[in-house]
């Protein structure tokens, strides 16, 4: 069965804020270009549940090599729980987000991780951290809400300075920290 939301052209069509542009990660689920940060605690909730499905995953494994963990309860059970937390996490940042802003527009990059050099349980996060679940939900904030949702290439977008529009790689000085080396603009490197 499916929910089904009503809304009226007024709801539509009623917007506050021309453009909210995000930054999606793992530490902070999302970084809008406000300032705001949503769901400071993503990351550790996602690793949490990888801890614990790897552990229940290398404990079947060592029984029984061709053991098939889709038959196991409990590990079925911890990966349905993960992925609710990523879908109840994402949909309610972006409802908070509407709500509070009202955009006409809602700017993403467009993160591809396929190929990158990463560890194992890097990949794993990322595969499993709802980049599906995202789009899926920005699809039916376009039909419920009328909202446009642009996906960027993310090619600089680290290195880009949000007031003066500045690009250069220094300044971005770590994983947190920016500073325009034109303007001087300091703020959260997300």
């Amino acid at each position: 069965w499916a929910l089904t939301k009503d809304v009226s052209d007024k709801e539509k069509a009623e917007t506050q804020t021309e453009y909210l542009a995000f930054d999606f990660g793992l530490k902070t689920c999302l970084t809008s270009n406000k300032g705001d940060f949503f769901g400071q605690k993503f990351g550790e909730k996602l690793e949490y549940y990888d801890k614990k499905i790897q552990t229940i995953s290398k404990e079947l494994k060592k029984r029984d090599k061709n053991y098939k963990l889709s038959t196991n309860k409990r590990y079925n059970k911890l990966v349905a729980r993960s992925k609710a937390f990523i879908e109840n996490e994402i949909c309610r940042i972006l409802n908070r987000t509407i709500k509070i802003y009202k955009p006409k527009y809602m700017i993403f990059e467009n993160l591809n991780f396929k190929g990158s050099k990463m560890s194992k349980k890097l990949n794993r996060l990322i595969s499993n951290c709802g980049m599906s679940v995202l789009k899926e939900k920005l699809k039916s904030i376009t039909e419920d809400y009328g909202i446009i949702v642009v996906f960027v290439n993310p090619a600089y977008t680290s290195q880009k300075c949000n007031k003066c529009h500045h690009t250069e790689k220094a300044n971005r000085k770590n994983q947190k920290e920016f500073l325009c080396c034109c303007c001087r603009h300091k703020t959260n490197a997300d």
